[in-house]
């Protein structure tokens, strides 16, 4: 039984203002995502997980459902990528749409929305959370399903019915890697606040770049360190990887410390190329370098 059932009324009266939904849609929400013991609402902890599992959901007001998703597999602040080597399979695509469908019905939820679940060794899912918005991470669904999410939500928004917004069925199409390029120092991941004196971002088959700094730019010291956003895609993941490795090479930032030879190590480490990742990858790829 979800740990969540042993909240009080107070509790989940408070969650559901906040939500802006009845109590009683909020409670049988609750009870669908628990549905079986197949996705408890809170996370067990587990010390090696495989990965975060981000569903990006739209839903229009007729609620029909149109669901993507993003493992990742990276500290939050590092790489994501879409992963589909074995861990994330029809099935799972399947099992996890359809409780969420069911889910965000009961409580009447309306556009796009990211929920995050941890994967264990076993395959078994954990629900964490649930932001009513895209999230940083949606530019490597956009990369393999070729589907503009940013504009997908404003559709909705409008009042577009789901068949006009997505035309056509939704495919998953190849490997797709993201890399935060933070202004921080690569080794110590202390922040970076300056002018940029040069700024090359790079470009061919597969690359995409969301940034808008420049030469001449100022890093201030009082926001996020996030300053671009690398994705590559590939055929598959190997691919994706070495676009990614080439990229990395071509984008030159000056006048700041920044995040690319981080990645760059990250890129060629043979733990990473070989997919041996979870949620430890970085302590064990810190230590492997001490």
């Amino acid at each position: 039984m979800s740990e969540l059932k042993s909240l009080s009324t107070a509790v989940l009266l408070h969650i559901s203002q906040i939500l802006n939904v009845p109590l009683k849609s909020l409670v049988a929400a609750i009870g669908l995502l628990d549905e079986g013991g197949t996705v408890p609402f809170i996370a067990r902890y587990r010390k090696e997980v495989t990965g975060n599992l981000d569903e990006v959901q739209i839903r229009d007001v007729e609620e029909k459902l149109a669901y993507f998703r993003e493992l990742e597999e990276r500290r939050e602040t590092v790489l994501q990528s879409i992963q589909e080597q074995g861990k994330l399979t029809p099935e799972l695509r399947a099992r996890m749409g359809g409780i969420l469908e069911k889910t965000l019905g009961a409580i009447g939820y309306v556009n796009a929305g990211t929920v995050e679940f941890l994967m264990d060794k076993d395959g078994s899912l954990y629900f964490i959370e649930m932001n009513t918005r895209i999230q940083v991470e949606h530019a490597v669904t956009e990369m393999v399903t070729d589907v503009d999410l940013v504009k997908s939500q404003i559709m909705i928004a409008l009042g577009e019915r789901m068949d006009t917004v997505l035309r056509t069925k939704v495919l998953h199409r190849g490997h797709a890697i993201e890399c935060r390029i933070n202004a921080e120092h690569p080794e110590k991941f202390t922040p970076s606040a300056g002018k940029i004196t040069a700024f090359n971002v790079p470009g061919g088959t597969g690359v995409r770049v969301d940034t808008a700094a420049y030469q001449d730019a100022v890093i201030p010291p009082y926001y996020d360190s996030l300053i671009a956003k690398l994705i590559a895609r590939g055929k598959d993941r190997e691919e994706a990887i070495f676009r990614m490795s080439r990229a990395l090479e071509m984008f030159i930032i000056e006048g700041i410390h920044t995040s690319i030879p981080l990645h760059r190590r990250i890129m060629d480490d043979p733990d990473f190329r070989a997919g041996k990742l979870d949620t430890s990858f970085m302590e064990k790829f810190l230590a492997r370098k001490e």
